[in-house]
């Protein structure tokens, strides 16, 4: 199937076909499936912390640090790009963009006919570098620089002042003296060049040698790029169908579309082993049933048996037997494709929800984790408020999002009714 490739950068947008763009009026109502990338300054923060304590606590607090020094304006969204773990906490690096950009251009790729993979370059750069590796990209105004080495990721930016030929190859001489420790510590030949705009005649080629010279290591274009010729096809395919962000669901129809136009042989291999697969699934799916059906039943006889002692004095095993055996009937009733089905008809079209997650706690109980953005006070009451006809209790937690409006609840199936 056909596919778009957008590109946004600041308030201009681009549609890219082989390596040459075409600018487009913003917000376009697309014709088909579309991976969009975006950068740029005011879209886009990129960086590199070192930060103790979790991987999962880092996201929340680069969003923090980016508010209070200004660098965004109000909440951001921020992804944790890769990360290295050190002694006491992890190195990562990261993209943040504007929280109200993000949700609208969310909402604007839900709303396509066809499916759309979000890109943030920090996204691109991230995926398309293995360990060992190093990338420069261009993206019209600036060179970025990204590379994992023995230290983990690190990351540099500066500004391309002026449009001569020779301003992109002063700000790659720059930029590879300023990382010259970081290349040198576990990062291999080539560093991959990426001209995301075009560039002056020439312009390319003197880059990746000044940065040669300055960074003590080689760099070229890969694969080749015309003179004036955009990278970002190349770029986008090497980071692969997961650098960005789309939901689950959604990804698995994207896929499949990219996937369609295989031979029949293919084909036929493909639905035989699906075929074997979902017969695999129902025959252990209909043992497991069995397994719950005799144990309920186990239980029922056991509690039956139990109210019958009632006016004797039972000894403590049995007692300690029957709150056993209503755990187990608790946990029967717990249903985690059921769950998942539940909660997406509950959220709607208000609430965001970015994770699920099964915990179990030290005493062996269960229950599920979300997280989520939420579009207003009544849009969450009436999500929790679903949730709980559909015999779903929710507990607060604290937000592992700092944005504006984000939740995390702890999810336990409601205690039944009792019997009067």
């Amino acid at each position: 199937m056909t596919e778009d490739l957008i590109f946004i950068r600041g308030e201009r947008w681009y549609r890219v076909t082989n390596q040459s763009l075409e600018e487009i009026a913003p917000w376009p109502r697309l014709a088909a499936p579309a991976r969009v990338v975006f950068a740029g300054e005011t879209l886009l923060v990129m960086g590199v912390e070192r930060l103790e304590g979790k991987r999962s606590h880092a996201a929340a607090r680069i969003e923090k640090r980016l508010r209070q020094e200004g660098l965004v304006e109000g909440p951001a969204h921020v992804r944790i790009e890769s990360a290295l773990s050190v002694p006491g906490g992890v190195k990562a690096f990261f993209g943040a963009v504007a929280l109200e950009f993000w949700q609208r251009l969310s909402h604007w790729a839900d709303g396509q006919p066809e499916h759309c993979l979000l890109l943030p370059l920090s996204a691109l750069l991230a995926r398309a570098t293995d360990k060992g590796r190093a990338c420069v990209a261009f993206d019209g105004a600036r060179l970025h620089l990204y590379g994992y080495g023995k230290d983990g990721p690190f990351y540099g930016s500066v500004a391309v002042l002026g449009e001569t030929e020779d301003a992109v190859p002063a700000a790659a001489r720059s930029i590879a003296g300023r990382h010259r420790s970081d290349l040198d510590r576990g990062v291999r030949p080539p560093v991959m060049w990426h001209p995301l705009m075009p560039v002056a005649a020439g312009a390319g080629a003197a880059a990746a040698k000044v940065f040669a010279e300055a960074g003590g290591i080689a760099a070229t274009t890969a694969p080749p790029i015309a003179a004036g010729g955009c990278a970002l096809p190349a770029l986008v395919e090497r980071a692969g169908p997961f650098a960005g962000a789309m939901r689950p669901l959604a990804r698995l129809a994207w896929l499949a579309e990219r996937a369609a136009p295989v031979t029949a042989v293919a084909t036929l291999v493909a639905a035989l082993g699906f075929g074997f697969a979902g017969s695999l699934a129902r025959l252990q799916a209909e043992q497991e049933t069995r397994r719950i059906e005799a144990a309920s039943a186990s239980i029922s006889a056991l509690e039956e048996r139990i109210r019958r002692a009632a006016d004797l004095d039972v000894p403590q095993a049995v007692e300690t037997g029957g709150a056993f055996a209503r755990q187990l009937a608790a946990a029967s009733r717990f249903d985690a494709v059921a769950l998942l089905r539940t909660i997406g008809s509950a959220a709607g079209q208000e609430i965001r929800v970015t994770r699920l997650r099964l915990e179990t706690a030290q005493d062996g109980s269960r229950s599920f984790r979300v997280d989520g953005v939420g579009g207003n006070t009544q849009g969450l009451a009436d999500f929790l408020n679903r949730l709980r006809r559909s015999g779903w209790e929710a507990m607060p937690l604290e937000p592992a999002d700092a944005a504006a409006g984000a939740f995390s609840y702890r999810l336990a199936p409601a205690a039944p009714p009792s019997k009067g």
